[in-house]
């Protein structure tokens, strides 16, 4: 298990597969924590056909049906404070990988 912040709308899993996405905190004021920003991008170094699990870890997250994420029919997908998302990375050749939506499990109040 892997705890990462957003940075520049990326988060960089490396080849963790179990990832807690934390809010950034503000540096003027260690109370607070600064605004999410949308993830565009996931960048990782594991193979094709294997699973992240990413968990919102404090906050809520928004990701983008953008660059390398697929998100089947959806232009972005939210994960409130402590949601999961699953995604499975996608080989298309060429040095271009895919993580496209797996499952996700939301709470309910």
């Amino acid at each position: 298990m892997q705890s990462i912040y957003i940075e520049v709308n990326t988060i960089n899993c490396k080849s963790n597969k179990l990832i807690f996405i934390n809010p950034v905190p503000d540096p003027n004021n260690p109370d607070h924590y600064l605004p999410s920003l949308p993830i565009k991008i996931i960048d990782s170094a594991i193979n094709a056909g294997e699973i992240i699990v990413i968990r919102a870890n404090g906050f809520d997250i928004t990701f983008e049906n953008t660059n390398n994420i697929y998100l089947t029919n959806r232009t972005s997908f939210s994960l409130s404070n402590g949601e999961i998302a699953s995604f499975i990375k996608i080989d298309i050749g060429n040095n271009n990988e895919t993580y496209q939506l797996l499952s996700f499990t939301k709470t309910t109040p």
